[in-house]
């Protein structure tokens, strides 16, 4: 046994060993692919820094830094991080530190040998800077604010980057600024003496555009195409002579460069640094804030594209940025320039299948190069071809981000888009801060047609849930148009306000408004300017007339301790109510007051048949006085005993199962999903029946963040009770559940008493007096008296069937746009 186990183990460690080979067979290509990015990249980065005249001379010792970089860089994204992935240089890193070193060079026009030494500090100490604001972002998990940027502004940046990488890498290409040699060919007439950089300029743009091809036809196309290019280049020269490419098209790199060079330049610009000399605050800052943005960026992208570490289920971006932070805090303690995760080398190998361990094969190349020195690279590879990589690069952006763009976006957004990039390319820090600006303007002239009024009436077709007789209902009807009700809906500030203050202006002066309602339910929020313009309003229409005035309802507790607040400060009394309910019923009594002090006289209160609402429950409008039982059933029940019991014995026999109870004001009839066990008729007072309007309850369709809802703290309004009708005297409660409870065999279905609950809370207001029918003793007389079960099943079929048809009819009843009505059209029993 103890051979098999040893055959066993053998077998098992020769079937690890083909798992490990098969796994990593390709890893090894990372020493060729690596390379063929990482080092063009590198070059093209050392170039663009050192643009300026001062800095050209020093593009070798760059260049090593490069190097040692990207090796730095390297080590360290083999423990940190949480991607498969190495550090590669980012084009937009070297225009801004060029633009510093162009900056550096005015001050140190009179001592230009010192400027070096200082960019060669203030680079990594940029550096450091960067990493602690990628470190600050992802540890406070604030990368989620870019979700704030509109998307006019991430695209722009994006697009304008690329404007401003491709404009370098067109002069890096040529040889001298793009712009001064179109004038130059152009103007002065000197095309032949700069055909040579035309040439080259030509040819750049021919390899990015082939290389774009090549790239989509094959991953390895973009390498193969370097290798071919370089290889034509190195025949050429050698059939030539070495006079074809001339010197010229390529990279000055006059003698070589040791390893340790970019070490003693780091530490001969420690001794002589000056900070106060080099500090540029609004660069420094424009540089950190520009690149942590473009790398969170990055970095949310980058998780698409690159595999994760062994182990790591899914990528955490806030820690990823953190771990970004962190290696370039290190790279600027070491020296080195700001570095990034790389994507393209990545996702080549993912293309030949490699597995996890490639990094460490790249990472030898890199150290044997920076021990060699690029400088064979150099002199072997013609400058069009470091900036072709790059102009392809800066293409991919343009046509990504802006050209593309134009199918995903509305005309006037991409109108912004175009500007916030040409502007990013003039200079970024004002080109963020145009595209911010510009597209604020638009969010507010397109927001503001979307908010404000959004619908309109007048008490002619809302009335509040007060239970009105039919005079009532007919003078509101003939004189309701004097009040206009204006819902209005969104966040007001400066530009929709506007128009909701002229909505009510044009009511008051075209349409002879007496009283203007804005209902502000759906409001969640008002700026300063929207606040102070509805309370010049109200002095606007004091002045007009004084009889004039703005009703203010619906409002939560910021708004309501806003306007007071203004109101107070103004010395003006602006009329706040809490609902949108009481508003009306508050305008609906003023509208008595008014009609009545100029003598027209409302008519007296007659008999008004019951007529109900979708709840099931019974309103009826009963002639004020007497409390009389046998009066009050006679009327209810006028048709049925008419035709079923003309001599009125139902009456009699009822009587002797009523109950008559009083009670005081605040005391509650019944509450919502207690069981209902008995008919109430109220005979004198009223009774608020509310139910609950929260947004979970489902009652109320409310269009508004939550965020801007707290109940603790005095936005009651939507979270409370609200009123669905007041009802008076006449009114009957429960008498549609007795139809569905046991012991009406047509109906019931068998259901007990604790199966039908309230819907509503009822509240007496005043005292009330009221009888009471339980459904046991009704039951009871039902048996014993077939002629009075006939009657009620009759009266209690009829209002089952009406309540049934008022569902389907529109509410005239206080609601606000959005909303379901709550309580059907009332309707009168004929």
């Amino acid at each position: 046994m103890h051979s098999e186990a040893l055959l066993g183990g053998e077998k098992d460690a020769r079937g690890l060993r083909q798992k490990f080979w098969k796994d990593h067979k390709s890893d090894w290509l990372a020493m060729i692919l690596g390379p063929a990015v990482s080092v063009p990249f590198a070059a093209c980065y050392a170039a663009l820094v050192c643009q300026s005249p001062t800095m050209k001379p020093y593009f070798p010792i760059v260049l090593q830094q490069i190097m040692w970089t990207q090796l730095a860089g390297g080590v360290l994204s083999l423990f940190l991080g949480q991607f498969v992935t190495t550090t590669n240089m980012d084009p937009l890193v070297a225009i801004l530190f060029g633009q510093m070193a162009h900056r550096c060079e005015l001050l140190f026009r009179d001592e230009p040998q010192k400027l070096f030494p200082h960019m060669n500090v203030l680079m990594p100490l940029a550096t450091c800077l960067l990493g602690a604001a990628l470190y600050f972002v992802g540890r406070f998990r604030l990368a989620g604010m870019l979700r704030f940027f509109p998307y006019t502004v991430i695209a722009g940046f994006l697009a304008g980057s690329g404007m401003l990488i491709l404009l370098e890498s067109l002069n890096l290409s040529a040889g001298t600024d793009v712009w001064t040699l179109t004038v130059r060919t152009f103007v002065s007439g000197e095309g032949l003496e700069l055909s040579t950089a035309w040439a080259q300029l030509l040819l750049g743009c021919l390899y990015a555009a082939v290389a774009g091809v090549s790239r989509d036809l094959h991953t390895f196309g973009t390498p193969m195409l370097l290798v071919a290019c370089v290889g034509t280049s190195v025949a050429v020269k050698c059939c030539s002579s070495g006079t074809f490419p001339p010197p010229d098209w390529f990279l000055s790199y006059p003698g070589p460069v040791e390893w340790w060079a970019p070490f003693a330049a780091y530490k001969e610009g420690v001794e002589v640094f000056q900070p106060s000399k080099v500090f540029f605050p609004e660069l420094i800052v424009s540089f950190v804030t520009i690149m942590t943005v473009s790398w969170s960026i990055n970095t949310l992208a980058i998780k698409k594209l690159v595999p994760l570490r062994r182990g790591i289920r899914q990528c955490d971006e806030q820690a990823e940025i953190q771990s970004l932070g962190v290696t370039n805090l290190l790279l600027g303690g070491l020296g080195c320039h700001a570095s990034m995760q790389s994507f393209k080398i990545p996702m080549m190998m993912k293309e030949v299948k490699a597995g996890d361990l490639w990094p460490w094969f790249h990472l030898v190349m890199l150290f044997v190069i920076f021990l060699a020195s690029p400088r064979a690279i150099i002199q072997t590879v013609p400058r069009f071809l470091f900036a072709g990589t790059v102009i392809r690069l800066a293409s991919d952006l343009i046509i990504e981000w802006l050209i593309e763009a134009r199918h995903r976006v509305a005309v006037n957004e991409w109108r912004i888009l175009t500007a916030t990039a040409i502007a990013i390319a003039v200079n970024v820090s004002a080109g963020i801060l145009f595209g911010l600006f510009m597209t604020l303007v638009l969010f507010a002239i397109e927001y503001s047609g979307v908010t404000g009024v959004v619908k309109s009436g007048s008490l002619q077709t809302h009335h509040s849930n007060i239970e009105r007789s039919k005079e009532e209902l007919a003078i509101l009807r003939q004189h309701g148009k004097t009040v206009k009700i204006l819902w209005l809906s969104g966040y007001l500030f400066f530009g929709s306000v506007c128009g909701a203050v002229d909505e009510a202006r044009k009511c008051m002066e075209e349409e002879d408004a007496c009283t203007v309602v804005l209902d502000l339910s759906l409001v969640p929020a008002m700026d300063a300017s929207g606040v102070y313009a509805l309370m010049d309003l109200i002095e606007e229409m004091k002045a007009f007339n004084q009889q004039c005035e703005l009703v203010l309802c619906g409002l939560v507790r910021r708004l309501d301790l806003a306007l007071r607040n203004a109101a107070e400060s103004k010395g003006i009394q602006a009329l706040l109510i809490h609902n949108l309910d009481k508003a009306l019923e508050y305008c609906e009594e003023r509208l008595f007051d008014r009609l009545t002090s100029s003598g027209v006289m409302l008519l007296s209160r007659t008999n008004s048949l019951p007529h109900i609402d979708s709840c099931g429950t019974i309103v009826g409008m009963l002639q004020e006085g007497g409390r009389d039982f046998a009066g009050l059933w006679s009327q209810l029940l006028r048709r049925e005993i008419l035709e079923l019991d003309p001599d009125g014995l139902c009456v009699a026999v009822l009587q002797t199962a009523v109950e008559m109870r009083e009670l005081m004001s605040g005391q509650v009839l019944f509450r919502r999903g207690e069981p209902v066990h008995e008919i109430i008729i109220l005979v004198g007072g009223s009774v608020e029946v509310t139910q609950p309007s929260d947004i979970e309850s489902g009652t109320r369709n409310l269009h508004m963040p939550r965020h801007h809802l707290n109940e603790e703290k005095g936005d009651i309004y939507v979270f409370e009770e609200r009123r669905t009708r007041r009802a008076r005297r006449g009114a009957i409660f429960g008498a549609v559940e007795y139809v569905a409870s046991p012991g009406l065999t047509s109906i019931s279905g068998g259901r007990a008493d604790s199966d039908i609950a309230h819907l509503s809370t009822g509240t007496a207001v005043g005292n009330v007096q009221l009888f009471a029918l339980s459904f046991e003793r009704l039951r009871s007389i039902e048996k014993r008296e077939q002629r009075v079960a006939l009657v009620l099943r009759t009266w209690l079929s009829n209002l089952a069937v009406d309540a049934l048809l008022a569902k389907r009819l529109p509410s005239t009843q206080a609601s606000g746009p959005g909303e379901q009505p709550f309580d059907g059209m009332r309707r009168e029993m004929s």
